[in-house]
């Protein structure tokens, strides 16, 4: 009987702590789905979130090499093409030069890294753009002037 207790004694506290140890993991995975709330799915983790994880598992279950790297346009301002975590992302246009010169040919001059369309071919860009009903009302101002008038030509 002595001989059986000790097995017995060993057994129980062996299942205890691995208990435990599945309780703080699931615990952590938790806490980093709570955090991760962004990235999750609702059918997978009852969150709504844009699926990152999701398509991350489809891609890796679905592994293809692309044969060309993408080209992917990123519309906004401020961005800095010179800092060391960008910079070996950044697409080049290999037949451009700075020189103020078209030398690609395609009627935009020293278009390195792509164009900007807001503004103009002589390199010079917008400070600001006009909201919709700007543009609407300079658009139709001739059209309807004669039915409003408030004084002030524009």
């Amino acid at each position: 009987m002595k001989k059986l207790i000790f097995p017995i004694v060993c057994c129980f506290i062996s299942m205890t702590v691995s208990a435990q140890l599945v309780k703080q993991q699931a615990e952590t995975q938790k806490k980093q789905s709570e955090l991760d709330w962004f990235n999750c799915s609702f059918d997978q983790d009852s969150v709504y979130g844009a699926e990152v994880n999701k398509a991350y598992d489809y891609l890796n279950a679905n592994k293809k090499k692309a044969k060309k790297r993408p080209v992917v346009a990123l519309i906004g301002t401020g961005m800095d093409v010179e800092h060391e975590d960008l910079k070996q992302a950044i697409w080049v246009n290999p037949k451009e030069k700075l020189n103020q010169k078209d030398d690609d040919k395609n009627g935009w001059i020293d278009d390195i890294n792509g164009w900007n369309f807001i503004g103009g071919k002589d390199g010079q860009v917008m400070e600001s753009l006009t909201r919709e009903g700007e543009r609407e009302f300079f658009r139709l101002k001739d059209k309807y002037a004669d039915y409003i008038f408030d004084g002030k030509k524009y």
